[in-house]
């Protein structure tokens, strides 16, 4: 049957026919099945050595001003027609931006220093001691480090020894260096912790998939603690500074005032029965300048007052509307899912091989006839 619809198609112009196609599927049938027998047992070993993940989250709501949630386009506009909306806000860290937060360096360097507890130890270990040497392999890891993984590791072997692992330093305020070896875990907590913002809610999503229950439950913890402090820390930045620049100036003028009030007093003591002109002249000078220093003090002293508000005001409240909890059931893998993909991948697989075989010797007859025709 297959010869004759070969013959058939070669004597004439070259087209697909969508029943040849079915009756050519019917005709293989057998081995259609045996494609799906094999790829079903594939299904079912992948899915059965694939690791289980567990995912814990969390969820906060972040104090926002009503100014924060007027994008810049109404700011403009509403300048234009002279309505304020005010830019007090303007060097707040927005609930959008808190996903950048978590994929920065010094956000990164502190997770990995951040402790968890684990059921091998009694005592807490930073989630970079944990990553290199306590959290397990799975078996379908291993296999694929020496199949699809294999030419890398080779390649490792090749590499000049200039890139040797160094610790991870602080050179200064604004650059870090990692090592390869925190470098892979960053990667790898890149991919298992997720931030996001649903910005019609207004609420922020921290989520984490971890190979054990436990250690999900307290990423999230750590990642919004790490989160929340980090906000407070640049919110306030700017309110604190001004704070301790004021309590430094408010010591100085306390020491200031201290010493003008005791030079008054000494002096009136040691000139009380004494009446002239000097007397009465220098009185009044130190008087002055004590009143000077006083005033000075105290004004200092409202503004400390008035910075200790400040620091209140711009601090972050933060709202836990659901809190990171140890998962019971593994939210990974999706085992029915592997299996059925197996089997379509496999169906189709099979369809394309059958088809390739089939119409592969019309495609070469033909594209040579034409091109002796021509």
């Amino acid at each position: 049957m297959e010869d004759e619809n070969l013959e058939q198609k070669n004597n004439n112009t070259f087209q697909f026919d969508v029943f040849d196609i079915i009756r050519t599927i019917i005709e293989n049938k057998r081995k259609v099945f045996k494609f799906l027998i094999i790829f079903l047992i594939l299904g079912i070993i992948l899915a059965l050595l694939s690791p289980k993940e567990y995912s814990s989250s969390a969820v906060i709501l972040p104090q926002i001003s009503s100014n924060k949630g007027l994008s810049k386009k109404y700011s403009s506009i509403a300048s234009l027609v002279g309505i304020d909306l005010g830019q007090s806000d303007a060097n707040k860290i927005v609930p959008t931006l808190y996903p950048l937060i978590v994929k920065s360096a010094p956000f990164q360097k502190a997770i990995l220093s951040s402790k968890i507890n684990i059921q091998e130890k009694d005592e807490a270990v930073t989630i970079s001691d944990y990553l290199t040497n306590y959290k397990k392999t799975s078996t379908l890891s291993v296999i694929k480090g020496y199949t699809i993984g294999l030419p890398g590791k080779f390649l490792k072997l090749f590499k000049s020894s200039a890139k040797e692992e160094i610790s991870p330093v602080k050179i200064d305020s604004t650059i870090y260096r990692f090592s390869a070896a925190e470098k892979q875990q960053i990667d790898y907590l890149n991919e298992q912790l997720e931030v996001t913002f649903n910005d019609i809610e207004g609420f922020v999503q921290i989520k984490a998939r971890m190979d054990e229950p436990i250690i999900a439950a307290e990423v999230v913890k750590n990642a919004q603690e790490l989160l929340q402090k980090f906000i407070i820390d640049y919110n306030i930045e700017k309110s604190k500074d001004e704070l301790l620049f004021l309590e430094q100036r408010l010591e100085e003028s306390r020491d200031d005032y201290s010493s003008k009030r005791a030079s008054l007093g000494n002096f009136r003591d040691r000139n009380k029965n004494i009446i002239s002109s000097y007397t009465r002249n220098r009185e009044e000078q130190l008087k002055s300048e004590y009143d000077l220093a006083y005033n000075m003090y105290s004004q200092l002293a409202t503004q400390r007052e008035s910075a200790e508000l400040q620091v209140k005001k711009d601090t972050p409240i933060f709202t836990i509307l659901k809190p990171a909890i140890v998962p019971i059931e593994p939210s990974a893998p999706n085992k029915v899912k592997i299996v059925m993909v197996s089997l379509v991948l496999g169906g189709f697989l099979s369809i394309f091989l059958i088809l390739f075989r089939f119409y592969i010797p019309i495609f070469l007859n033909y594209f040579l006839k034409k091109e002796y025709e021509n």
